[in-house]
């Protein structure tokens, strides 16, 4: 059942949200306001019993400090052509509230995860604030129960960063050939790093291959640990106009480089002769690679994709570079 109904905009949600919220931001507001040595006052338990300022508009009410990232421009119309839009975001506003609350009680531990797996995987930023959560996860954590290989990615993120210092060179210029340049040296330490660097064991769980979000997962620590320590203006994104490519590289005004991760167990061909295709379409950019991460039942798949990019070369057509990366199990150099 809907909780909120027609009348109700986003300016009374905006209102109810910080009433709820009222506590943290005037604790928030008191730090700042003891930081900043701005004068206050003591209000009561409404305003959680803390010392923030009066405001000088409404003698006995006080002022309290919301962040700037928190704030949205409520819909408003310039002129009547504008009224048919306004409504129509209002409608989608007070639906997605009521989408956040309606089933939240009856909803399932497969529903909050799939939930939770969706809006980490809508933004860069949200995949980051993710990737930290699971960087500072409690020591008590199950490795044993581990499916997704978290706590092994935790490993990763809490290691020292300066051994991926150098492995790339800031480009010069942001052009699409410096970015090409960038992302194709990003692939190849990636595929050393995981044939020869045992990071080959992050994408097992036992005797089988994980779900290939772990391949994602991994690409996207590895590639944004090199970024970072090198210094390099690129930003992996996680969502492409024609659906959620694996990442899309990005510089300057119009520079644009895709990258797509298979296992070899999935859909090889038609991710690079269908999907791939689409989004480089959405993305406007003809340059992409396709990484097919082998963990075997590979078949015929690469020499199947193979001969569709060569078909396209000798039609002089652009055509995905293909880039494939030995995950297989292997025993462990003392073993061997």
């Amino acid at each position: 059942m809907g909780l909120f109904e027609k009348g109700v905009g986003p300016d009374t949600l905006s209102d109810m949200t910080t009433s709820f919220l009222l506590p943290p931001l005037c604790e928030l507001t008191e730090k700042f306001c003891s930081e900043q040595k701005i004068p206050t006052k003591k209000f009561g338990a409404k305003y959680d019993h803390r010392s923030l300022p009066e405001n000088p508009f409404s003698s006995g009410l006080p002022v309290v400090l919301v962040p700037r990232d928190l704030l949205r421009d409520l819909p408003l119309a310039a002129d009547w052509a504008d009224v048919s839009r306004v409504v129509m975001e209002i409608d989608e506003i007070r639906d997605a509230v009521n989408r956040m609350f309606g089933d939240f009680a009856k909803a399932t531990v497969s529903e909050k995860k799939a939930a939770v797996r969706k809006v980490a995987f809508q933004s860069l930023e949200n995949f980051r604030l993710i990737l930290r959560a699971i960087a500072d996860a409690s020591e008590s954590y199950d490795e044993k129960a581990d499916l997704d290989g978290f706590y092994l990615f935790r490993d990763i993120l809490n290691s020292n960063p300066q051994r991926f210092s150098g492995l790339v060179v800031a480009p010069s210029a942001k052009t699409q050939g410096s970015l090409r340049g960038v992302v194709e040296e990003i692939v190849r330490q990636f595929k050393e790093l995981v044939e020869n660097n045992n990071l080959w064991e992050l994408l097992w769980f036992g005797t089988s291959p994980r779900h290939e979000r772990a391949s994602q997962l991994l690409f996207f620590a590895v590639s944004n640990m090199i970024c970072f320590v090198n210094n390099t203006d690129i930003s992996p994104e996680t969502n492409s106009g024609g659906g959620p490519v694996d990442f899309k590289f990005s510089t300057g005004f119009s520079g644009r480089f895709l990258v797509e991760i298979k296992l070899s167990t999935g859909k090889v061909v038609h991710g690079y002769s269908k999907q791939l295709e689409i989004y480089k379409s959405a993305a406007n950019t003809a340059e992409a690679v396709f990484l097919v991460i082998n963990v075997g039942k590979m078949g015929k798949k690469i020499q199947t994709i193979q001969k569709i990019r060569q078909k396209a070369l000798d039609a002089g057509q652009p055509a995905s570079e293909i880039v494939v990366i030995d995950a297989r199990r292997r025993r462990s150099a003392s073993r061997a």
